[in-house]
């Protein structure tokens, strides 16, 4: 059985992850937010494929975001977005990414 949560987010910076948790609950969604890549994966089977899931670009030493997201799209999951302090222009065209967008929680 898959959870439905309005919004997954992966990203290490302990200020963004309170930001999207406080505006989760001021908003009334139901956000998740992981800190790394590995506390994601061990939530996977749960997760339903169409929950919008926001990457940060800099996940850790040599662990990008945008790299993840490619292995997240093979497995299924469409609604996927590079949720980083980066310009959009600065990343090559990236199919498996819906759009670059900024840190503000999207609710």
């Amino acid at each position: 059985m898959s959870t439905t949560f309005d919004a997954i987010l992966i990203d290490d910076d302990p200020l963004v992850q309170m930001t999207w948790e406080f505006a989760a609950k001021q908003a009334q969604k139901n956000v998740m937010v992981f800190r790394t890549i590995a506390e994601f994966e061990a939530a996977l089977s749960t997760l339903d494929l169409s929950t919008p899931i926001y990457l940060d670009s800099s996940l850790g030493p040599g662990i990008r975001g945008e790299i993840y997201a490619r292995e997240l799209h093979a497995k299924g999951f469409s609604e996927i977005y590079l949720a980083t302090g980066y310009s959009p222009d600065q990343f090559p065209a990236m199919p498996w990414i819906r759009e670059v967008v900024g840190k503000s929680p999207p609710f």
